[in-house]
Formats: C-alpha cells, structure tokens, sequence
C-alpha cells in the first residue's frame, strides 16, 4: 500500500524547506567578496561535465581559517529545496571556469562524480579526517597540499557555518561577529580576509586576516590573536542595500587593496601554483610569509603581503624567481617585523 504524508507532515516537510531556502538565500550576502573575485558569484553556479550533463550546483565552501585555506568546494545536487541533497566536496581547484555565466564544468563522467569519495563535517562527526581529505585531492588528481608536513591541515567547517560566530580579543572583549569571507580563490586555495560586523552595526564591517583568528575552546566562536589595534585599524567595509560588500572609497584611510589579478593561461595558473608551493612549504617563514599573495599575469608575478625579516623577503623572492625568471618578478612585500604578541601566537 502506498503512503501518503498527513497533512500535519506535510506542512512540518513545507516549514522545513522554506526556512532552508530561506536561510539559503539570507546567506548568500555573508559570503560576499569584492568586485573581480566575488564569493556570491560563485554559491550557486551550476555544474555541468564535458558531455553536457548537469552535476549539480555549488553550494559552499569547506574552509580552515586558522591557517587561510579554501579547503574544498561543495557541489550538490538531488533532493528538493536542499532537502535530501547528496553533497561532495572537491578539491577548489578542479572546476573549471570557460567564461560563462553561471557555469563551471568537472570533466569527469556523471556516474563518476556520484560515486565519489567526499569528507564531511557536521556537529555529529566533527571535522573531516586528514587521511580522508588527502584522499578526495587524490581521487581528482590533486596533491594534497598539508601532507609530508609542508602545511597543517587545521579545523575544517563549512563556510556557511561560521556565519555570525563570535570574535573577542584576547581581553574577552567582543567585537563583533563573522559576517563572511573576502577573496577565496579557487587557483591557490586561499583565504584573503574574514569580513567582521561589530556589533554597533552604525560601523564599517571589518577585514582581518584569517591566520590572526583562533577557535574559542568550544569552538563556538574566535579569539583575535593580536591587539586591539589592529582591530581598530583593519580595512573599512560597507554592506549595500543588495547585501553585498563594498570597500571604502580610495580617499579614504586604510583602504584595503584589490584582489590581484590572475592570468587565465595555463602556465600562468602552473606559476602561481608552484610558487605558492614552495612559499607554503618553507617553515622558516612566519605565518604571514607563508601566506602571502601569489598572482601572474601574462609572465609577470606579483608577490605582495608582509614579511617579518628582510631574509625572509629575500627568501620568498627567490622563489618566485626560481619559477618565473628573476626579470619577471613584481616586489610588493613589506617588511614589518613581529610584535611581542605576535611572536607568542606565530606557528
């Protein structure tokens, strides 16, 4: 005999899925980016393989950011208004962007991508398995970039999950709350910014970097490792009416900078990467060393963040010139030597 919902059922099913849609759609704005690498331009593109079938569509983000890492994309697909949906995470650098709106493209059989292997992460299991991370980079073709020791794989969440956790500094003080994430970029799988709305929402949202935040114990919200000043003087953001995040205007004191600009080519991309690379690997480089920004374009390499040593400046612009050639290089680095306080919290 078939069974049929009660109507009581029924609208507990409607309830459910309205309110995921709706959650859905008030997210979205929290994960917004600026202009040229925009966040809220890619949740939602849809998913197809060479052969034309559709895969699915993205629906997050798997992110570390104690350590600045865009860990994995989440592609869905199945179920009804996010009910029943089967979700796998990819490495963020498999999709591939050909120009089209909304579009990205998996080369990869349907059959295939279904049955992947994927990682989770949810309350009940907690945090994905390194060894289980390592084996869906594989599985795509992908070197898992923690592995052999060169980086740490850290506290993996999903990004939809960090949405208006707490951040204090070290003096308990609050802050304010994670309005979303500036600038992931699927090539290197970085983390530029976290986007914080203090709590006087009379004032600008503010950026810090990922790799100045840690978990709380309970891992319910952050601790701004740094002083109150960098707070007070991190880069100043607006919230517009759609709900997308603007940065100050260029008269303004501390505007943060654009996003560089990344070649589209294919050697370009493979510059980036094996740069990127060797920074990440090299332990002798504080946390801001490591996490610097790494763009080509057209041959030329731009390598722009902070660096706390002269050697290590040089030390990084000897690997960018090792890739690209030494005539080809873009020095942006600024040397600024640790704080006590950073010294304390640097790993």
């Amino acid at each position: 005999m078939t069974a049929h919902k009660s109507p009581s059922n029924y609208s507990v099913f409607l309830r459910k899925a309205l309110a995921l849609a709706f959650f859905a759609a008030i997210s979205l704005p929290c994960l917004a980016d600026a202009p040229g690498n925009r966040w809220d331009e890619i949740v939602g593109k849809r998913v197809y393989n060479r052969k034309g079938e559709r895969l699915g569509h993205v629906s997050g983000a798997a992110v570390d950011i104690e350590n600045g890492r865009y860990v994995g994309m989440l592609v869905s697909f199945g179920g009804v208004l996010s009910i029943g949906q089967t979700t796998k995470a990819l490495p963020p650098n498999v999709l591939v962007d050909d120009g089209k709106p909304e579009t990205l493209y998996l080369d990869m059989d349907k059959d295939k991508f279904q049955n992947a292997p994927t990682f989770e992460m949810s309350d009940k299991v907690g945090p994905p398995d390194p060894k289980t991370v390592a084996e869906v980079y594989r599985f795509y073709g992908k070197t898992p970039y923690f592995e052999k020791g060169a980086e740490p794989l850290g506290y993996v969440i999903r990004s939809s999950d960090l949405f208006r956790m707490p951040v204090e500094n070290l003096q308990g003080v609050g802050l304010g709350y994670v309005l979303g994430l500036r600038n992931l970029n699927r090539m290197t799988g970085r983390i530029q910014g976290v986007l914080i709305q203090p709590y006087d929402t009379t004032k600008p949202v503010k950026e810090v970097r990922p790799q100045n935040l840690r978990y709380n114990l309970k891992r319910n919200g952050f601790e701004l490792n740094d002083h109150q000043q960098l707070f007070v003087n991190a880069p100043r953001f607006n919230v517009l009416a759609s709900g997308n995040i603007r940065e100050d205007a260029p008269d303004r004191p501390g505007m943060p900078q654009a996003p560089l600009v990344h070649g589209a080519s294919a050697k370009d991309k493979a510059t980036t990467l094996r740069i990127d690379e060797l920074i990440s690997a090299d332990k002798r480089l504080s946390h801001y060393g490591r996490n610097v920004e790494v763009a080509t374009l057209n041959g030329k390499t731009t390598i722009r963040g902070r660096a706390t040593t002269q050697e290590n400046k040089n030390r990084i612009l000897s690997y960018a010139a090792s890739v690209a050639g030494a005539g080809n290089v873009i020095d942006r680095i600024e040397v600024n030597p640790m704080t006590e306080a950073e010294k304390q919290i640097d790993r």
